[in-house]
């Protein structure tokens, strides 16, 4: 995880700064220094002096002049490295070769540029709102930004999208309106990749924006808070492509992102004067650092990003249909979870479980079970019949319902998800595993992005990606 590195060095470069000498009379060697260095050498001996004072280290006139040179001759091994690093990943990146598989229907790709280092974060100053944000931002017409999946996974079928579940999407699409803002671009709303019908691992499919979200809620939301803001639809026609190849998580924050994009620019050599841009990110999920943020910016932003309504409505119906307690809990153990669950199998997340509803919660009588696989639904049931409480899922409530049974039918896999989760974050108490990005979300939720009041029972420890970048 990076720190936040906001660089003080432009408040420096606005002071005056006085240098003293327990030596030397200061007048004298203000005069002296003013005449024999050029304006960006006083700085730097400056901030030499000033380092001096802080540590309590004395020197002698030679032995500034020694430092200072230190000091010239670091900074010039410093750009040597950056800069030979940047050569080398254009190297790589022009020998690369193979083919890429773009997301289907949408065109041909201009430039695939890798990205350069980040730099110190510089922003103009804002208040905790995303009205004072995307007032202090300066944007840049004609340049726009689509996050969607738009490299091959190695080992996957051709023209598939990433793995990401439920809440990593509404994470991604969070991060990438705030990318968005960070560099003054307009936002395209992406189509998603979505599961395979026949396999969880792949995502072989590409559905609208509205397959998991609603796009009305984001389009209100940023005109009203952010208008600034142009939001066209993914079939919107731009003159330029540029394929921006990141690893995963690169994290960001205020002006990071914006360096980036404008370091892209250079790379390519086009002109926003001539030539509408849009840059396309493959990987968003978890790269904006949004505790850095102001909690109103990062919460305006967090509700801007809501699920589809109309399945939200599935999920009351099936919430309506409980009594008024009840214990919701996720087991997180679907075959595409098995490579990383670890220790927090199927078996430790149960007994878990077990262990703090036992001692805190056997008065509730109904327990509501979420998971992605009716096999694993029905384990548990078998497993807890020793349990005074009755074990129900939304399988069972929409058996004697077939308005509802038919309408959950016709979701896919993470439209459950969001069944469940309108539920779940309603339930008296919940309980799910650490490493899950769903059962983060409903515990975020829940305490209003402070797990502390979510009144929730996490088992294991939660990633640092999850406190951060959420």
């Amino acid at each position: 995880m990076k720190q936040d590195s906001s660089s003080s060095h432009e408040d420096d470069r606005s002071k005056d700064i006085e240098l003293e000498d327990e030596e030397e009379d200061s007048g004298n060697m203000l005069k002296e220094r003013e005449t024999d260095f050029s304006p960006e050498i006083w700085k730097t001996q400056s901030n030499v002096t000033e380092w001096r004072k802080a540590s309590g280290i004395s020197f002698s006139k030679s032995g500034k002049w020694s430092m200072l040179l230190l000091c010239i001759g670091l900074i010039t091994s410093i750009l040597v490295v950056v800069l030979h690093k940047r050569n080398a990943n254009g190297d790589n990146n022009s020998q690369a070769g193979g083919e890429l598989h773009d997301e289907r229907h949408v065109g041909t790709v201009d430039y695939i540029l890798s990205l350069p280092y980040l730099p110190t974060p510089i922003s103009k100053p804002y208040t905790d709102s995303l009205r004072s944000l995307c007032e202090a931002t300066i944007w840049q017409p004609g340049l726009y930004l689509n996050c969607t999946n738009v490299l091959n996974l190695p080992g996957k079928p051709p023209g598939t999208g990433n793995p990401q579940g439920t809440f990593n999407v509404k994470n991604a699409m969070q991060t990438c309106v705030r990318w968005a803002i960070d560099a003054g671009m307009g936002f395209i709303i992406p189509r998603i990749a979505i599961r395979s019908k026949t396999n969880l691992e792949y995502f072989d499919e590409w559905a609208d924006f509205s397959f998991l979200f609603d796009e009305d809620n984001l389009k209100q939301t940023m005109s009203e808070e952010c208008p600034q803001l142009k939001i066209f639809d993914y079939k919107h026609k731009i003159d330029k492509k540029i394929v921006a190849e990141r690893r995963s998580f690169t994290y960001y924050a205020n002006g990071w992102y914006r360096y980036h994009v404008n370091a892209l620019l250079n790379q390519s050599g086009e002109d926003l004067g001539i030539n509408s841009i849009v840059i396309w990110e493959n990987e968003p999920l978890f790269s904006w650092e949004f505790y850095k943020d102001g909690n109103n910016v990062h919460q305006t932003l967090y509700n801007a990003i809501k699920f589809n309504p109309s399945i939200l409505a599935v999920g009351k119906t099936v919430r309506s249909l409980l009594p008024s307690s009840y214990i919701g809990i996720h087991i997180r153990a679907e075959k595409d979870a098995e490579g990383f669950l670890g220790i927090l199998n199927y078996n430790t997340q149960v007994q878990g479980f077990l262990k703090v509803y036992q001692k805190q919660y056997s008065s509730i009588k109904t327990i509501y079970v979420a998971t992605g696989d009716q096999s694993i639904d029905e384990r548990f049931r078998d497993e807890m019949s020793n349990l005074d409480a009755k074990i129900v899922t939304k399988w069972d409530l929409a058996s004697s319902n077939n308005q509802l049974k038919d309408q959950l039918n016709q979701l896919r896999f993470d439209q459950l998800g969001i069944v469940d989760y309108e539920v779940l974050r309603s339930s008296t108490s919940f309980f799910g595993m650490s490493l899950s990005s769903y059962t983060f979300g409903i515990g975020y939720e829940r305490g209003n992005g402070n797990l502390t009041e979510c009144k929730c029972h996490i088992t294991g420890e939660i990633p640092s990606i999850f406190n951060c970048c959420f």
